[in-house]
């Protein structure tokens, strides 16, 4: 059940949790043909500014994907879903 306070979003949650954050900014940095879009939630945008540092401490382009099981489990354990689907998600 959705607590009353979300019930009301349309948009998705983000990432609260360090580690998966970390991983998640990892890994679009480490994309080529990807960027970084921050979070319009402020209070987490420490979190992911500290990520995106770390990633590049090497410098541009130096960040590494975290490996597939990594992504795959937490796409599991916080139930993670695409923002654009192809189908149902695109009409939104």
């Amino acid at each position: 059940m959705t607590p009353p306070s979300l019930a009301r979003t349309s948009s998705p949650l983000p990432l609260r949790a360090p580690a998966p954050l970390a991983r998640a900014v990892r890994w679009v940095l480490a994309q080529d043909r990807l960027f970084l879009n921050t979070t319009s939630d402020a209070t987490l945008l420490p979190a992911v500014l500290a990520a995106a540092e770390e990633a590049l401490a090497d410098g541009p382009s130096s960040a590494e994907a975290p490996g597939d099981d990594e992504m795959r489990a937490d796409v599991e354990s916080l139930a993670i879903a695409p923002l654009f689907d192809g189908s149902d998600l695109e009409r939104i």
